[in-house]
């Protein structure tokens, strides 16, 4: 049988000790991020601030090649654009 104390916490009773404890772990969590958003604007940040600019770049560059791809594929007149040097060249 369940005690009373967990059918209290499955009904999602907080008592105002457990309340307080809550409300400094989100101000810890809070201060986390703000030790994490501090390093990554800093100076040695950079490496991650260039990689996440670098993945940003080439994920949109594989989407948009995806994108052509599918456009040509649409029978069309966009299919005679399949038989242009640029977009050979842009979507091998």
């Amino acid at each position: 049988f369940e005690t009373y104390d967990e059918v209290r916490q499955q009904a999602g009773y907080t008592s105002p000790a457990s309340a307080q404890s809550s409300a400094l772990a989100f101000q810890s969590d809070a201060d986390r991020v703000n030790t994490a958003l501090d390093f990554f604007f800093s100076e040695e940040g950079d490496f991650f601030r260039e990689f996440l600019l670098d993945e940003t770049v080439r994920s949109v560059d594989v989407l948009s090649r995806n994108a052509i791809l599918q456009l040509l594929d649409v029978p069309g007149p966009l299919q005679r654009l399949q038989r242009l040097s640029p977009f050979k060249t842009v979507v091998p």
